[in-house]
């Protein structure tokens, strides 16, 4: 039987899913928006947390809401995912805000990645947007993920 929390190796690639949590108290700028890397939200919550292997190539990533964004009189929290060169490559302008999480449960990539992508390093990051200073949010929790098929190289074998 699979194991789908740890990273499977089938035919020479490494399967697997690497997860962080996201909570309202990550936020704290006095700004409408607070941009996150992967791996500081790795640092601040390392239980089961990962990072993403080198030579990766991403297939799916989203967001599973545990607790609804929201206080400081918002009406509006949402959450971009995806590196320096694309902010909103993997998830974009997805709703984190109370009264969305069924529209937002389970998205998978909803940006412009093209999936399989060759990544010799993918730094990702998050991206948090509100109505009001995210550090006003006094609700919110979030899993979020990011599916990947690890291999050595680029190159494919060809025989």
């Amino acid at each position: 039987m699979a194991n789908y929390t740890q990273p499977n190796t089938i035919q020479g690639g490494t399967y697997g899913v690497v997860r962080c949590k996201l909570t309202h108290a990550d936020l704290t700028a006095a700004a409408t928006n607070e941009v996150l890397t992967w791996a500081a939200l790795v640092t601040a919550h390392p239980t089961g947390a990962e990072n993403i292997p080198a030579n990766s190539r991403v297939v799916g990533a989203g967001v599973n809401i545990l607790v609804d964004f929201s206080g400081g009189s918002s009406s509006s929290v949402t959450i971009d995912m995806g590196d320096a060169a694309n902010d909103d490559e993997l998830l974009a302008l997805v709703d984190l805000f109370t009264g969305a999480k069924a529209a937002a449960q389970l998205t998978g990539i909803n940006g412009v990645y093209v999936p399989g992508t060759f990544e010799a390093a993918y730094v990702a990051k998050v991206d948090i947007i509100s109505d009001v200073n995210v550090v006003a949010l006094t609700a919110g929790e979030a899993e979020l993920w990011i599916e990947y098929v690890s291999m050595t190289t680029d190159g494919f074998v060809t025989t």
